[in-house]
């Protein structure tokens, strides 16, 4: 895959990434966090197998962050209280990891902007 089509993916899961790093995990925001795991999943898969320099790691770390939020929020309607507590958690872990995770995808493409 060109550079220019890996950073096009690379820029836009640093967008949903940083999304996702925002929201805050209720009722009206369930449909804003299933769109941005979507499209993090969706740029993930298509960067997959690229060489990434340090990100190759970093993206196998966020695909474990998701496949871990993705299970706890199909918990939602069984058991509301218990899963938003585990997404709750779950996306204060990922903010936590998305700082150098981002760090790394501004090196891959070269972005100089904050």
């Amino acid at each position: 895959m060109p550079k220019a089509a890996v950073c096009v993916h690379i820029n836009a899961l640093r967008t949903s990434l940083t999304n996702l790093t925002h929201i805050r995990v209720t009722a009206t925001t369930a449909s804003q966090l299933t769109t941005d795991l979507g499209n993090i999943q969706s740029h993930l898969t298509a960067i997959k197998g690229q060489n990434l320099g340090a990100f190759s790691h970093q993206a196998d770390v966020l695909t474990a962050e998701l496949n871990k939020i993705r299970a706890d929020s199909a918990k939602l309607s069984s058991s509301p209280t218990t899963a938003a507590t585990a997404l709750t958690k779950d996306l204060a872990t990922l903010k936590t990891k998305a700082g150098p995770m981002i760090v790394e995808m501004k090196k891959v493409c070269h972005v100089t902007k904050p």
